[in-house]
């Protein structure tokens, strides 16, 4: 047999197990007043239903103390869940960029405070679309490269997140897939890479100008390396 993993029959199934010591402590009361109360019954049957009695006490007995072990381990577990928690905040507070859990429809179901400092709206309470964060050009190629990214596992955006002046700024996400309960999620940690984007904009800048330097200079320039080739 298998059992029928549905929650509502579980859960009617725990509510009959729990209510069973209660029903088996009435019917014993009940059966001892009967005792009592009825015509006819001789002492033999009295004893016998006290002495059930008795045992359905005890047996009941049993049965909160094991519900109270049973408390006891669900407290730890939710302290050790919470501290774990608490853990796993601090890690993702302390990245150094933006973090940002997706969905499958590209929702963020967690986030960091980096990402909301210099966002141009606040991000809602309820599962927002990334999109919304970044710029219309990012927003262009977004759905596309995250399902690109969910079929692959693993993948890397350049994104440009809305500033709060206005402006954008370019960061380099770095996304990985995980399975759990069977679902798909996307983990995403994204860099600010404007003073990057500046440097080698200004590299650029500089190896123009050489090359318009060295084409102007009225003479023949020409670069050996060590075998003069």
């Amino acid at each position: 047999f298998q059992p029928w993993q549905h929650r509502r029959w579980q859960r009617y199934c725990e509510a009959a197990i729990r209510l069973l010591p209660l029903l088996a402590v009435v019917t014993s009361a009940l059966a001892v007043i009967a005792a009592h109360w009825l015509d006819n019954v001789t002492g033999v049957i009295v004893d016998i239903t006290h002495f059930g009695a008795l045992i359905v006490v005890l047996l009941a007995t049993i049965r909160q103390y094991t519900l109270l072990r049973e408390y006891d381990q669900l407290l730890i577990a939710e302290q050790t869940l919470s501290q774990e928690q608490l853990f796993s905040d601090s890690i993702i507070e302390g990245l150094p960029g933006a973090f940002v859990l997706l969905d499958a429809a590209g929702r963020m179901l967690k986030h960091n405070s980096r990402l909301r400092q210099d966002l141009i709206e606040p991000i809602a309470e309820q599962p927002s679309p990334l999109s919304l964060l970044v710029s219309p050009r990012s927003q262009q190629l977004l759905d596309q490269q995250l399902r690109q990214i969910f079929a692959h596992g693993t993948g890397e955006l350049e994104l440009e997140l809305k500033q709060a002046g206005g402006g954008f700024i370019p960061h380099g996400f770095s996304f990985r897939r995980i399975d759990f309960n069977n679902a798909s999620y996307l983990t995403g940690i994204g860099i600010d890479i404007s003073l990057l984007k500046s440097a080698l904009a200004t590299l650029e800048e500089s190896r123009q100008l050489l090359q318009q330097i060295i084409e102007t200079i009225p003479m023949r320039i020409f670069w050996k390396d060590m075998q003069s080739r």
